[in-house]
């Protein structure tokens, strides 16, 4: 099939490959048609249906209509996908789940996988962050820590994983033994949130959905100091905006 032979030459993961040959199959048995007389209409049909029919969330619909609009727009050269709004992300955003954010770093390669979890568990800055080197990490008795940062166990372990089967030792996430530059980390995770989240989102619409969780178990000093708020009152008009109220 013309999808499988593009989405190779492309290098798209095969887990996105997977899922794009999946939704076009479904599509095309769905609408029974003739590739070249189908139409938007079609494409909107078919989605309503997942929505109405399957029950399928919002976000799941956004992936399917991003391997849809590969298809047709990149393979079939047909704009039949173009200007399909009604499932697009409304003004003020929304908050990506923490199921959904566990999705994107199990879909990743594994060293942007590293890069992000660390991202948002140390609470740091892209730019910091990408100056750690192996030396930084270290076993105290309390646990692992990242240049004084605590971390988890299971993520040490990912890096001490990764920095010894690729012989890294100097910069953790470097690239040819150079430290990688911060705008490589925003255009990864524009590509990868777009790839299997259906939209791009920023670091610190992660970030808000990681701190979400500090809100849940109590932890409002924390949640603060997380995303760099010291306005409670910031905090939560921020969460209203896309639909959260956090009442106390």
């Amino acid at each position: 099939m013309m999808l499988h032979s593009e989405l190779l030459f492309r290098e798209y993961a095969a887990s996105t490959t997977e899922v794009y040959m999946r939704v076009t199959k479904d599509f095309l048995e769905f609408t029974d048609k003739d590739i070249l007389y189908m139409s938007k209409q079609d494409i909107i049909r078919y989605l309503d249906f997942l929505l109405q029919d399957r029950g399928e969330s919002e976000n799941t619909i956004l992936v399917k209509l991003n391997a849809l609009e590969f298809f047709f727009e990149e393979v079939m050269n047909m704009e039949i996908t173009k200007n399909i709004t009604k499932y697009k992300r409304q003004e003020g955003g929304r908050i990506v789940t923490i199921d959904e954010l566990s999705l994107l770093l199990a879909s990743i390669p594994k060293r942007e996988r590293i890069l992000f979890k660390t991202i948002l568990e140390v609470g740091k800055h892209p730019k910091e962050v990408l100056e750690y080197k192996v030396q930084d990490l270290e076993s105290r008795e309390e646990g692992w820590f990242l240049r004084g940062h605590k971390i988890k166990k299971e993520l040490a372990k990912e890096m001490i994983d990764y920095t010894e089967q690729n012989e890294i030792e100097g910069y953790i996430f470097g690239i040819q033994e150079k430290k990688m530059h911060v705008t490589n980390v925003y255009l990864l995770l524009r590509k990868y949130t777009k790839e299997f989240l259906g939209e791009q989102l920023t670091l610190s619409e992660l970030r808000h959905s990681v701190a979400l969780e500090f809100w849940r178990k109590g932890k409002k000093e924390e949640m603060m100091e997380y995303i760099g708020n010291k306005s409670m009152a910031s905090i939560k008009q921020w969460y209203k905006k896309r639909g959260i109220l956090l009442e106390d």
